[in-house]
């Protein structure tokens, strides 16, 4: 006989309110979302006071930078987190603070699509457990802070599973819509992406009551949503050489995939994954009844369809990735993985015995409540040691270099919009922080961009060219487009630990 918890609302002094039938519906639903916005709010400020730059990798920068372009695909990647960069900072400010926000929020549409899916599995205190689970895991708190193609991933694949466990449950087309739809944003954000597709198509076709809705007009309506949205970017990639596919294929340094890589690529999750298991031990009794490691729950997954298709989401993306790592020569990165954790908080959480979902409920808000106040808290001591960092120009104070580059270009008559060349890192932050709606040429290169931009259309804008000072890369490409006549002036800006450089050339526009 297992032993029976204590009682919920009770051993953790809930108001009364809460246990009365009236308010349980209203409840169920605000908790969640209140949860969710807290983490939002902490990882928000987390991401402003722990770093004293956006991104060492510039990756966030070079979002917007594409982004501002609107095509329909970049050299190394399809377009739509850059789409979703850019119609942010239509809205809000461009400023660091509101970058850490749009990560916040993405994280937190995460957040929210697999609360829905965790509502299919359990109730109230199952729900808030997936979610102290994921929050945890640095794939989704301190990784996904650097909002890239991987982390925009994570909500997508999430909406996209959702609305298939939706569609197993009603059948109806909006859900086929729905599937359609993010499926192929999905896409259109990495490539990578293919193994969530492949996954849930591998359940389709092996699941007998799944298979029927796939043969079905449900399954018609979600191949034709995903044909229409993804293909305009199909007919980019024939117009533009497969960009993001030649690169990719560019970026192999030989070595590929090898025992140890796939090896270390299959361990990660259980290290990354190593707090999500500590909070959901210390949901049960210290010595209770249960099996040390409770499986009955995710072994009774098999005897439903929905169930089926969460082990699919779980297990297949990880194979396939290795799978096509091995396929492509390409070497296995641990971030590929970031859009699976949240397959792995719900597994984890199903690994907890149901008699503890309601009776600990108070454990599991509270590990959210403490887990966002230490991120809150450790910030100001994260600053010092990010601060001591020296990634290309993460520590750079490229606000103020941005200030001075628009005030150089205003002072010879400039116009708003014009482009930026040189070394597209620098060129890309600039573009950020600058108030004259500069953009970059994209790679540096006329060829790469010569679908919408060419020299001609550049010197019509008023060209900018921008070096660190004794760069002398980024000052020959800067010469090979300017006319020789422009000469560089120097300027130098203080940052926080040394003077930074920078050599200036300024076209203005041709009429």
């Amino acid at each position: 006989m297992h032993r029976t918890c204590r009682q919920p609302f009770i051993h953790f002094g809930y108001p009364d309110f809460m246990t009365d039938e009236r308010y349980s519906q209203r409840f169920r639903l605000l908790l969640p979302l209140f949860l969710i916005g807290l983490f939002i709010v902490a990882l928000t400020l987390h991401g402003y006071l722990s770093r004293p730059g956006l991104d060492r990798h510039g990756d966030m920068y070079e979002n917007y930078a594409w982004g501002v372009l609107w095509q329909w695909g970049y050299y190394k990647h399809p377009p739509f987190f850059a789409w979703e960069t850019a119609a942010w900072f239509l809205v809000f400010p461009k400023t660091d603070f509101f970058y850490y926000v749009l990560a916040g929020v993405n994280a937190g549409v995460a957040l929210l699509a697999l609360w829905r899916i965790a509502v299919r599995f359990g109730g109230l205190g199952f729900q808030v457990l997936v979610l102290a689970l994921a929050m945890v895991m640095p794939p989704i708190s301190f990784i996904g802070l650097n909002f890239n193609a991987n982390a925009a991933m994570t909500p997508l694949w999430a909406l996209l599973f959702l609305f298939y466990l939706r569609g197993i449950e009603t059948g109806r087309l909006r859900d086929a819509f729905g599937i359609g739809l993010f499926g192929a944003l999905a896409m259109l954000t990495k490539y990578h992406s293919v193994v969530m597709l492949a996954a849930l198509l591998i359940h389709a076709l092996t699941d007998a009551q799944v298979r029927k809705l796939l043969l079905s007009r449900f399954g018609l309506v979600a191949t034709a949503t995903f044909a229409v949205v993804i293909a305009p970017h199909i007919a980019w990639l024939f117009g533009n050489g497969f960009l993001p596919i030649t690169y990719a294929a560019e970026q192999d340094d030989g070595e590929g995939p090898n025992l140890a890589d796939s090896a270390l690529f299959l361990v990660t999750p259980l290290g990354y994954s190593a707090l999500s298991f500590l909070i959901a031990r210390s949901m049960r009794d210290l010595r209770d009844a249960y099996p040390l490691v409770p499986t009955d729950q995710v072994r009774d997954l098999w005897k439903t369809a929905k169930g089926r298709a969460l082990v699919h989401f779980a297990v297949w993306p990880l194979i396939l990735t290795i799978i096509l790592g091995y396929l492509a020569d390409a070497e296995l990165s641990a971030v590929w993985g970031v859009p699976f954790y949240t397959a792995y908080a719900v597994i984890i959480a199903l690994l907890v015995p149901p008699a503890y979902y309601e009776a600990r409920l108070g454990r599991a808000v509270a590990a959210i409540c403490l887990f966002t106040a230490i991120i809150v808290g450790i910030s100001p001591f994260w600053y010092r040691y990010e601060l001591t960092l020296d990634s290309g120009y993460y520590n750079a104070p490229l606000p103020e270099i941005a200030d001075q580059v628009d005030q150089r270009w205003l002072d010879v008559g400039g116009p708003k919009g014009a482009v930026l060349i040189g070394e597209a890192a620098l060129g890309n932050a600039i573009s950020f922080y600058s108030d004259l709606d500069l953009i970059t040429l994209e790679a540096d290169s006329f060829d790469v961009a010569r679908h919408y931009m060419t020299p001609e259309d550049a010197q019509r804008k008023g060209m900018i060219g921008l070096c660190q000072h004794g760069d002398a890369a980024c000052t020959d490409r800067v010469k090979a487009i300017m006319p020789s006549a422009i000469q560089p002036d120097t300027f130098s800006v203080q940052g926080r630990t040394r003077l930074w450089s920078f050599d200036l050339w300024l076209l203005k526009p041709t009429h």
